[in-house]
């Protein structure tokens, strides 16, 4: 009876130490996989924010040249009537 409790208790405690040492395997893959996808998403983040600064660059860019190039229009147009 008491040798049968050792044993059950040994196998218990192997049980356990075991198992903790499978989780923590568990939980180091699962960090590893977490930070992975964050550098991720942080990479693809950047090139999101900077694929939008490009575009809205050059549409100020084109909006900035369509309204010099109304200016010089209009101004031609009124020398014009002056001539």
């Amino acid at each position: 009876m008491k040798q049968e409790n050792r044993e059950k208790d040994a196998a218990l405690f192997i049980q356990r130490v075991f198992r903790g040492h499978i989780g923590r395997k568990a939980g180091r893959r699962w960090a590893m996989k977490h930070a992975e996808l964050n550098a991720m998403f942080a990479l693809f983040t950047v090139a999101a924010i900077t694929a939008q600064r490009i575009f809205r660059g050059y549409k100020g860019n084109s909006a900035s040249r369509a309204r010099v190039h109304k200016y010089h229009v209009n101004l031609h147009a009124i020398a014009d009537r002056y001539r």
